[in-house]
């Protein structure tokens, strides 16, 4: 498992954190808690979420992510 979290601002000036998870396993509930972590320690201006993942998610981290938006590559 791999984890790349970027910081950064878009076109309408909204600040944005970005995980990339790389992993050949599902994306499981213990994994949403690992991204949690790194949250608090991120300041608290960041409204956007995103998360790129290149494996399938649970249903059940899906429905907690409902803020977040998740792509796949």
């Amino acid at each position: 498992k791999k984890i790349s979290a970027y910081l950064g601002v878009n076109l309408k000036d909204e600040y944005c954190v970005i995980f990339m998870v790389e992993k050949k396993s599902r994306f499981l509930t213990k994994d949403y808690e690992d991204i949690l972590k790194f949250l608090p320690d991120i300041n608290f201006r960041y409204k956007k979420k995103i998360l790129i993942l290149n494996s399938p998610i649970c249903s059940k981290v899906k429905e907690k992510m409902k803020e977040w938006r998740i792509l796949w590559f």
